[in-house]
């Protein structure tokens, strides 16, 4: 509880990533962060595969222009990622509702 000790992982080192994340734990208990990559100024996800996220799948969300800005996430009633960000080349607001708990498209558990 007092975080004395702690382990730090390497989530996603592809570029310039992890500006303005977030994180929430995942209706699976694991923990899921949202973050700019500021090499290509996308919207991506990082879904940790264990509690220490040793090992994540990530997923580029929102490519569509100057995107991620100050992303915010939370777990639906649905128990899938909602995702809010800034689109500053629209500079509109936008919400990304995953359609699973990896947010990758059109997946399907085998």
């Amino acid at each position: 509880a007092a975080c004395s000790t702690s382990s730090l992982t390497t989530v996603d080192s592809g570029g310039d990533v992890g500006w303005y994340t977030s994180i929430t734990i995942g209706a699976d208990g694991l923990p899921v962060i949202s973050y700019q990559d500021s090499t290509n100024y996308d919207l991506k996800v990082a879904h940790c595969g264990d509690a220490a996220c040793s090992t994540s799948s990530l997923t580029t969300v929102d490519s569509g222009g100057d995107v991620g800005f100050s992303t915010s996430i939370t777990i639906g009633a649905d128990g899938l990622p909602v995702i809010s960000c800034f689109d500053a080349t629209n500079r509109d607001l936008k919400v990304a509702h995953c359609e699973n708990v990896f947010c990758i498209p059109y997946w399907r558990r085998r």
